[in-house]
């Protein structure tokens, strides 16, 4: 048995590393767009899923929006696992069960909840550090904070920062909810 080789080879550790850089690539680019649709979803006041963390919430079918019109999303999506494809995509789908087995196992990566938490929490801090460092350039700021008791019966403070503009206009952010765990005042 004869073979032959081609002309041009390259070397192993060169095809990898083009491959894994054009993954890696790739990935960024879906994680940006999950990132866009957290904060599309954010912004709407919209939860990304429902009460039992099933894997078909908002987020997920805003990507499978997406899909319809990226075909890179839609690839990704199709990758991942077949749990993650709406029924008549998986039709599409040649079977395999030990790649989608190793899919499965693997599908959780970006769309997990877990994994939304940790970038709902990452926006969030970014936010925070972009109103920290716009407070710090405001000649004059004020906080309002305002205690009150919700439907439960726990109690909550708001908390509202003012800040004002060079043109002198005032700006508003509230920045949230938060429980209080014991009263400071009896």
């Amino acid at each position: 048995m004869i073979v032959k080789l081609p002309a041009t080879t390259q070397h192993i550790g060169q095809l990898l590393s083009q491959q894994y850089a054009c993954e890696s690539a790739k990935n960024k680019r879906i994680l940006l767009k999950i990132l866009s649709s957290l904060r599309f979803l954010a912004r709407q006041a919209l939860p990304l899923r429902d009460h039992n963390d099933d894997h078909d919430g908002n987020l997920l079918q805003l990507m499978r929006l997406r899909g319809e019109e990226d075909t890179e999303v839609l690839e990704w999506l199709q990758r991942k696992s077949s749990k993650y494809l709406s029924p008549d995509m998986q039709n599409d789908q040649e079977e395999d069960t030990e790649v989608l087995e190793w899919l499965q196992r693997k599908s959780s990566k970006y769309l997990s909840p877990d994994m939304q938490n940790d970038l709902i929490k990452t926006i969030a801090t970014h936010v925070l550090r972009h109103l920290s460092h716009k407070l710090q350039e405001s000649p004059f700021i004020s906080i309002m904070i305002d205690e009150t008791t919700d439907e439960t019966n726990k109690e909550r403070v708001t908390i509202v920062f003012r800040s004002v503009k060079d043109d002198f206009e005032i700006d508003e952010d509230f920045v949230g909810f938060y429980a209080v765990q014991k009263p400071y005042f009896q």
